[in-house]
């Protein structure tokens, strides 16, 4: 019986509806747009509460997204040079960048960096 490999399409899609499901602003740059950018780019708003000290407010919510770049393969590929060195660029920038080959693996990405979807 021959082995049914993996898609990068399949890998894709799966992530994209699971996204959906989780209401996650996400946009695929498609092609070659700006080399070396991942596939898809969530972003995730992350709202921290702060205590308050000495005279000020009480609380104070700071309102703020984390970036994530999500670099889908099929298994057993890997990112190429050019894409690993954006990756590492937007890294530098504060972005969570992975190369994943599932959904698994996406959501490993997003638990190893504290991320957690929440359903609204």
């Amino acid at each position: 019986m021959k082995k049914i490999e993996t898609s990068e399409a399949a890998v894709k899609n799966s992530i994209r509806n699971w996204l959906n499901k989780h209401q996650c602003f996400r946009f695929a740059m498609g092609g070659n747009f700006m080399g070396g950018m991942p596939d898809t780019i969530i972003t995730i708003r992350a709202g921290v509460a702060v205590e308050s000290y000495d005279d000020k407010p009480d609380t104070a919510f700071i309102d703020t997204h984390i970036v994530v770049g999500i670099e889908c393969k099929r298994p057993g590929k890997d990112a190429t040079d050019k894409q690993k060195a954006k990756h590492e660029e937007l890294r530098a920038h504060g972005w969570v960048v992975g190369v994943v080959h599932s959904l698994d693996e996406l959501k490993k990405l997003l638990s190893d960096h504290g991320i957690k979807l929440i359903k609204n």
